[in-house]
């Protein structure tokens, strides 16, 4: 029996967890909405040659990744300064 792609997604999540990368917005004032922060995390992890859902899974408060490598290249190449 095939599990669903769901599932396998969930199952990935949670085996993550130690390759996670919380994400804040720095201040009430910040201009950037979770869903701007969303879309500047996926853009860096494309633009990495990660693939959504098989190397790396976004939520509003966290971004984790299939390997440690990968985490720690997106902390090189993430900006969070904004």
């Amino acid at each position: 029996m095939q599990k669903s792609t769901n599932l396998e997604r969930f199952d990935n999540w949670m085996s993550w967890k130690d390759n996670a990368h919380q994400l804040t917005i720095k201040s009430n004032l910040s201009k950037r909405t979770p869903k701007q922060l969303n879309q500047s995390v996926s853009g860096v992890c494309l633009s990495m040659g990660l693939r959504p859902m098989e190397d790396f899974q976004v939520t509003m408060y966290e971004v984790r990744f299939r390997t440690k490598t990968f985490l720690a290249m997106f902390k090189m190449n993430f900006n969070d300064d904004e």
